[in-house]
């Protein structure tokens, strides 16, 4: 009633609960808590994939564990900046629209570095399985299989030297970002 007399409610809208603006704002703060202990739980599963492949020589399987580990600081960079009075007002008052924009940007960010990732795992790989080969070539006495082993061995190695270089980076991440913006929330396969 006083909602009425004060000239806010407006005519044809359900009157709103004195309560329902707390439970709102509460809920924008549980969300950026619970984005908040997300990214802390995938940061320790993303270190154990780390270790693991490290200690396989899984490259890719590295290359996977970091890629976590930045969509995990990312999940508590948004959960911090949702907790942000600017955010709280605006995720309570726009029905979320700030934490779904910073999670749109989160996955932008995070396509860009797994992509880049990715590539230097992909070159990191074929420098083992190179070295494998020519190895095996050499045990063997098979010179066409050390032959390819050392040709591969030098082209990841060529190629991981190149993907390392902030231009490198840039490029591959630029790629995947690319490859993001235009499949939307869909994920696009590395051609």
């Amino acid at each position: 009633m006083r909602l009425l007399r004060a000239g806010l409610h407006q005519p044809g809208r359900p009157l709103r609960r004195r309560n329902e603006f707390w439970r709102t704002e509460m809920g924008a703060i549980k969300t950026a808590f619970d984005n908040i202990g997300n990214g802390i739980k995938h940061a320790f599963e993303a270190v154990g994939e780390i270790a693991v492949g490290a200690l396989t020589l899984d490259f890719k399987g590295i290359a996977k564990g970091m890629g976590d580990m930045v969509g995990a600081g990312g999940d508590m960079v948004r959960g911090a900046l949702n907790l942000t009075p600017a955010a709280l007002a605006a995720n309570t008052l726009l029905d979320g629209a700030i934490d779904k924009a910073l999670k749109q940007a989160g996955k932008l960010s995070d396509s860009m570095v797994r992509g880049a990732l990715d590539t230097i795992g992909n070159d990191l790989d074929m420098v083992k399985n190179g070295a494998g080969d020519t190895l095996h070539g050499m045990m063997t006495g098979n010179v066409s299989e050390m032959g390819r082993g050392l040709f591969s061995t030098t082209i990841g190695a060529v190629s991981a030297v190149e993907d390392i270089t902030p231009e490198g980076m840039a490029m591959n991440g630029g790629i995947s970002g690319i490859r993001t913006l235009a499949a939307g929330n869909t994920p696009v396969p590395r051609a």
